[in-house]
């Protein structure tokens, strides 16, 4: 994502492999005005993972025209799932569509994440009210140390989720809200719709 010489490259990403790093799994970055490369601009990743082998998540905030309700399983019980927009996940492997479930978005605990999911597993979590289920084009990743020097260098600032950051009506204006820090936008949670299928 940020481009380094090879042998800086090298340094840092052994120096951060072998520190004690804070990690940011469940969190949400937030990308930087600095950070002009097209796949990340203005984006908004939820990390589904982060640990000393690298980081693995979804950008949030990227829906695009598609409609992904044309590849669910063809079941009468989910003939009434309103329109599931494919959003742009990353550009890893972002040949196919991969499904997710997002759980515990609506309580205090901390969000947890079932990607991959498709057949029975994925028919289940589309009825469960409780899940929001998201459609994505590829995903991010990032190998060992790298997340942590594009912290380091402030391509991302880190913030906790928000149940907005599942709603795909605020998807296009949200990032503003994250970038500038202002609390105010929150006031707008109580209208959101509490049924996830209305997302």
């Amino acid at each position: 994502m940020i481009n380094l010489s090879a042998g800086s490259k090298v340094q840092n990403v052994m120096q951060y492999h072998n520190s004690r790093a804070r990690y940011h799994k469940g969190k949400v970055l937030i990308a930087q005005a600095s950070l002009q490369d097209p796949n990340f601009k203005q984006t908004l990743i939820f990390l589904t993972e982060h640990n000393e082998d690298g980081a693995f998540g979804f950008i949030m905030n990227r829906p695009t025209q598609q409609n992904a309700n044309f590849i669910l399983p063809d079941d009468a019980a989910l003939s009434q799932i309103p329109d599931m927009p494919i959003c742009f996940g990353g550009p890893v492997q972002n040949e196919g569509v991969l499904f997710a479930a997002f759980q515990n978005v609506q309580t205090n605990e901390p969000i947890t994440v079932n990607a991959g999911l498709g057949g029975d597993d994925l028919k289940t979590a589309l009825l469960d009210k409780s899940q929001y289920v998201k459609a994505f084009m590829g995903y991010a990743g990032w190998s060992a140390g790298q997340l942590e020097m594009e912290l380091e260098q402030d391509a991302w600032k880190i913030a906790d989720p928000d149940p907005a950051l599942f709603n795909t009506q605020f998807s296009r204006g949200i990032w503003n809200a994250y970038a500038s820090n202002d609390k105010r936008w929150k006031l707008l949670l109580p209208y959101l719709p509490k049924d996830p299928e209305r997302n």
